[in-house]
């Protein structure tokens, strides 16, 4: 073999086809690994997204949303599976929730069009739709959400319904009569209502408007007035037949029908008296004014009429009554007594109206009473002054004394007595007929309020005929400091709290009376358990409040809290009923959460179920579940309490679930599932990633060179 210090050409040929199958080989390792990182950059997301009001019980009022979504797969190699979440709220409340789902290749779309709305029992106003993408099922992770505010009413439900004051009248020919009607809306939206009418004698009405605006549970009162024509028929009866229709459903209406009858021909008087008692000495006359009132439906000539003893007289002014129909007229009355009359008495006399042709007649009674006295007293003239006293005040009470008798009394007692007995007496001059005296009685009362009365003639001295107007009460309240406290003053902060927190009693205490209240205490307890006492050191002036506040741990269940305000009667009260009050309030108990696993033993990539279905709520019920995976990754707060998820790795995860209630109160604790997960041997191979395809095209390289390899050698 000859030697060269040169590499032979088929030498140096083989080297170079080897640098070249290896450049190649990096390059393709380069550019896989870079496509398998770009594709994995690009994922889910939502394109063009519109929302779309419509009205789908075609009543004119909205109350759906139709939500069209475009779902992009940006990834270049790999397919995905997406759900589309769209969501209603209203306020923090969620009244509908669609989904779809689907796969879609690599930088695939697709269109979704989802549709939520409102149900019968909701209210008009604004609500918020949401469209939410998530990766793989509900519970995946959101991949891109979009949201917008809409103005929707609740499906509409429509009832309308007409009623009257009355369903029927009697009146006379060219009168008017009048109904009341009340429109009332038993819908869940607002509506115009159209009223029609229509009657079987043609009479002229006036309707006070044919349409009404109406919101939900509104009522409208309508005035109708009816014409009765001249002359028409007595007996004559017209029917009205009324219809309201709601204007957003023609299925919403009702009827009503009212009749109007003329009334046949007919007296009746009506008599009134001014006084139903008069007094009067001998000889003298006193006149009684008196009112007839002509209710039929004609004109009468009213004759009137008195009996009185023998010797007594009367006269009219005047004589005769001609009255139209529907008017009163005025009348008086004089009666004088006989001269010389010593005895005194009392008689009733019968005053009497009579109608034309004796038809129809109206009477009274006139107590007449003859040579008394006649002392009466009322409230309206008796004064206290101080109006508002305070203890220690003296009270001065006036009373004003009337003899409308027929004699003079003399020697008037005037006494003055309260809860206690009598506390004041005076005596009054002679008091001549209708003339007036005024009683001064002076009282110093303890604090309180008091009932108290004036009484005129208390020892019955006086002759009278009438002991029934000889004394008012009246109450004079005697000013002093009054705590006070009731149920509303007792409060809690937060106003439901949950078990193990730290709540606020908080109470306000008044002083009602505008006295100074001095240093008091105020003592809290609960089920019957002392919780603590606070002093008022600065006392509290008269109209103004002082709130204090008390920390209490809250346990589960109803408690009821009673406040004692100056339990040791340090301040002087006239009303100590005040003083105590109680209110309870409710603690809401933590749910407790329930966590059980399908499997607690897995492969990489098994499915393994989680499910919170036994967590309890012992006051209420479960409302959002929170699972902690233990891989780094949640399924954030779901109203699911069934979820499934995937482990990528092997190793041992702590699962750990929490709960809420509808009150957003939290477990303290999570419940803990572990789950091991195990490496994957063997079983149904997935497709090859980019790091398999990289290394299958590494030995089909290193093959092909190998391969070249030996056919230089041959060639050697």
């Amino acid at each position: 073999m000859n030697s060269s210090p040169f590499m032979d050409i088929g030498s140096s040929s083989r080297v170079f086809r080897t640098v070249v199958l290896l450049g190649l080989l990096a390059i393709m390792t380069a550019t896989i690994v870079m496509l398998s990182v770009s594709a994995e950059e690009e994922d889910l997301q939502l394109g063009q997204v519109t929302y779309s009001r419509y009205d789908s019980d075609l009543d004119g009022l909205m109350d759906h949303v139709e939500v069209t979504a475009d779902v992009i797969n940006g990834n270049g190699t790999l397919s995905k599976i997406f759900t589309l979440e769209v969501v209603l709220s209203y306020g923090n409340t969620d009244v509908d929730l669609q989904t779809s789902g689907g796969r879609l290749d690599p930088l695939d779309s697709t269109t979704v069009t989802l549709k939520v709305g409102t149900d019968f029992n909701m209210p008009g106003g604004t609500f918020l739709v949401k469209a939410v993408l998530h990766a793989d099922y509900l519970q995946g992770p959101i991949k891109d959400e979009n949201e917008t505010s809409v103005e929707l009413y609740p499906l509409g439900e429509y009832d309308i319904d007409l009623s009257s004051n009355r369903s029927s009248a009697d009146a006379w020919e060219n009168t008017s009569v009048d109904f009341s009607i009340t429109v009332s809306s038993l819908s869940n939206n607002p509506t115009d209502v159209d009223i029609s009418l229509t009657s079987t004698l043609g009479w002229p009405y006036q309707l006070e408007t044919n349409t009404v605006s109406l919101d939900p549970d509104e009522e409208v009162v309508l005035n109708l007035r009816v014409l009765v024509p001249h002359n028409a028929p007595p007996g004559s009866i017209e029917t009205f037949a009324l219809e309201a229709e709601a204007v957003r459903s023609a299925t919403a209406f009702s009827t009503l029908s009212l009749n109007v009858r003329v009334a046949l021909q007919e007296f009746d008087l009506g008599l009134e008296l001014t006084s139903d008692r008069v007094f009067v000495a001998s000889g003298e006359t006193v006149t009684v004014t008196g009112f007839v009132t002509n209710r039929g439906n004609n004109q009468d000539n009213v004759t009137l009429i008195v009996d009185l003893p023998q010797g007594w007289t009367s006269t009219f002014d005047p004589p005769l009554l001609m009255i139209d129909r529907g008017t009163t007229l005025a009348f008086d009355m004089h009666i004088t007594a006989p001269s010389g009359l010593q005895e005194t008495g009392v008689f009733d006399a019968n005053v009497t109206a009579l109608s034309k042709g004796l038809v129809a007649e109206d009477a009274r009674v006139l107590r007449v009473v003859f040579n008394t006295a006649e002392l009466a007293i009322d409230m309206g003239n008796v004064t206290v002054s101080p109006e508002t006293p305070t203890a220690g005040d003296e009270v001065t009470i006036q009373a004003t004394i009337v003899n409308a008798g027929a004699i003079t009394a003399s020697g008037v007692v005037v006494a003055l007595t309260s809860d206690i007995g009598e506390v004041a007496r005076t005596t009054l001059d002679d008091l001549a007929p209708g003339s007036l005296g005024v009683a001064t009685l002076k009282w110093t009362p303890p604090p309180g309020s008091h009932l108290v009365r004036v009484v005129v003639d208390p020892d019955g001295e006086i002759a009278e005929t009438d002991e029934d107007n000889n004394q008012v009460s009246i109450i004079v309240m005697v000013s002093s400091p009054d705590l006070s406290i009731v149920p509303g003053d007792i409060a809690i902060d937060p106003s439901y709290p949950t078990e193990s927190s730290v709540a606020t009693i908080r109470i306000v205490i008044t002083n009602i009376r505008q006295l100074l209240a001095g240093p008091f205490n105020v003592r809290v307890t609960v089920d019957g358990e002392d919780l603590g006492t606070r002093e008022v050191a600065s006392g509290l002036v008269g109209g103004d409040n002082v709130t204090l506040e008390l920390p209490w741990t809250a346990t589960p269940g109803r408690h009821t809290f009673k406040v004692e305000v100056d339990p040791d009667g340090d301040v002087l009260e006239e009303d100590l009923s005040n003083n105590v009050a109680s209110r309870s309030f409710s603690v809401n108990a933590r749910p407790q959460a329930i966590l059980k696993a399908s499997d607690e033993e897995i492969k990489t990539g098994d499915e393994v179920t989680l499910d919170a279905n036994g967590s309890i709520d012992t006051d209420g019920r479960i409302r959002q579940y929170f699972f902690d995976y233990g891989d780094g990754t949640d399924s954030g707060w779901t109203f699911f309490a069934t979820v499934n998820h995937v482990y990528a790795d092997a190793g041992e995860y702590e699962v750990r679930l929490y709960v809420r209630d509808e009150a957003d109160a939290q477990n303290q604790e999570p419940t803990m599932v572990t789950i091991k997960v195990t490496s994957r041997d063997g079983g149904e191979e997935s497709s090859p990633g980019p790091v398999a395809i990289v290394a299958l095209l590494t030995l089909a390289i290193v093959a092909f060179a190998l391969i070249l390899h030996r056919r230089d050698g041959e060639d050697q």
